[in-house]
This record gives C-alpha cells, structure tokens and sequence, in this order.
C-alpha cells in the first residue's frame, strides 16, 4: 500500500473510525501522510463503517471537501 500511496496526484480524503478493528488507526495515519495531497479525517468512537456510524458528519465532511479541495476541507 505505501508504493502505491506515494502516486496518487490528486487530492484524497482518508476518512476512518478510531476504533477500526479491520483498519488499525496506525495504517489510517500513515496512509494520509502518504498521500502527497492526502487529507485526513477521524471519527471518534467510530469504527470500520465510519460514514455509516456518523453519516451527517461524514456527508458534510465529503460535500465541503469536494466543494473546496484539500485546502478548503475542514475536520
């Protein structure tokens, strides 16, 4: 996964749940910091089906994201 990371050229969200027990929170981090224009986001208390599990902060989060971008996206 790390290879592949490093050659995304275009602006990605990394949205997880802290309590992943599929995606550990360290992989989540890493992936995002991978990402040269990688954004991410956490859901406390949220687990693998984070946009389900907080679906109104999910939705707004992605909404402003692709309105604006990576510099525009809020957490």
């Amino acid at each position: 996964m790390p290879q592949e990371a490093e050659t995304v050229q275009f602006p990605a969200l990394v949205v997880g749940g802290n309590d992943d027990p599929l995606f550990p929170l360290v992989e989540l981090l890493e992936l995002g910091e991978l990402i040269p224009n990688g954004r991410t986001n956490l859901f406390e208390g949220a687990g693998h089906a984070a946009y389900y599990e907080r679906a109104n902060r999910f939705n707004n989060l992605v909404a402003d994201f692709l309105r604006h971008g990576h510099d525009g996206a809020r957490a």
